[in-house]
Order: structure tokens, then sequence, then C-alpha cells
């Protein structure tokens, strides 16, 4: 199951421990210095942390979400907050809130039982950043 994959790949159920992956999935090994990174679903359980762990080593975040709310936090007051509905909004709505990151993480995902609902939550979601990506110089897309 789901617990013995984690345990193979040696990953931790623990949210700081998985913001700390993507952070060195996505900034160490792309550059030193300071990038420009958007995070979609900026604004969820995982995305607010993976946000919270770039502005904490100095990155301009901008995070991308259905609600597009700020959290609570100091660290938020750091990160760009937007709204766009990955799932219904119209491409060049998503083009535009993505803007020109040199890195995007998508922490997008949907939990729960409807089959449809987790389709829609986590694969269409990714396909439509992903296709809006696609003609983006990003040094890196990880998702």
């Amino acid at each position: 199951g789901a617990a013995a994959t984690r345990r193979l790949h040696g990953m931790s159920t623990s949210s700081p421990r998985i913001a700390s992956m993507f952070y060195r999935l996505c900034v160490v090994a792309a550059s030193a210095s300071a990038l420009r990174v958007t995070v979609l679903g900026g604004t969820g359980y995982v995305g607010s942390r993976v946000c919270e762990k770039l502005v904490s080593k100095g990155h301009d975040v901008t995070s991308v979400s259905k609600s597009g709310s700020k959290p609570d936090g100091a660290w938020a007051d750091k990160v760009t907050f937007v709204a766009n509905d990955l799932t219904r909004g119209p491409r060049e709505g998503l083009e535009a809130a993505v803007g020109a990151p040199d890195v995007c993480v998508s922490c997008v995902g949907t939990v729960g039982f409807d089959g449809r609902g987790l389709e829609v939550g986590n694969g269409v979601a990714n396909v439509r950043a992903a296709e809006a990506l696609a003609k983006m110089a990003l040094q890196r897309y990880v998702y």
C-alpha cells in the first residue's frame, strides 16, 4: 500500500520533511542563488509549508491556488498570492497567474472518495499546469 511505498522511498508523511524534500528537488539542484519559484496549490497543507521553506531560504515565491488567500504566518507576507482555478479557469488566466518563474512546484492535489473529484483535482489540474508551463523556460518543474 501507500505506507509501504513511502517506506521504500524513505519518505515520511510529516509535512516538514515533505517540504524539505520538495525544496531539495526544486531549488538546491537548480541554483545556489535566489530563484523565482511558483508553487501551485501554495495555500494547501503541503504547499504552504513548501512556500514557507522557500521564503526562509530567500527565494521570490508566488503561490497560485483556487482561493488565493493568504495563510497565517509572518512568512506569508513575503509571498505573492494569486487566485486561479487550475481545473476550470481559462488557460490564459493560468499562464498569467504562474508568471515567469525559474522553477515551478506543483503541490496541487485532492483527497477524498469521489473518483471524479480525485481525477480532476489530481490529474486534470496538473495536466493543465504542465501544458501552461510547457512554453516557459523553466529550470525545473516538480510535481
